[in-house]
């Protein structure tokens, strides 16, 4: 037996938002592109990585928002 906790699933708001996660909501790959660029992302490192779901969270208008709705809704999250 270990004294080591178990590590707990990150919370919703440290999950990443991808650049896929975009599409599959409904946008095209050049819109979501140009939505990182716009919001002060690295887009090409957003477009490769994803972007934490807090600062998606934080940009807080209705492409982003409605992006966070439809995954954590496919992912079973809220």
């Amino acid at each position: 037996m270990s004294d080591i906790e178990p590590q707990l699933e990150p919370a919703d708001d440290e999950g990443l938002i991808t650049a896929n996660d975009a599409i599959m909501a409904g946008h095209c790959a050049t819109g979501v592109y140009r939505w990182f660029k716009e919001h002060g992302f690295d887009a090409r490192k957003a477009m490769r990585e994803g972007v934490k779901l807090s600062e998606v969270r934080a940009v807080n208008d209705a492409f982003g928002n409605q992006v966070i709705e439809r995954t954590l809704a496919r992912r079973g999250g809220n």
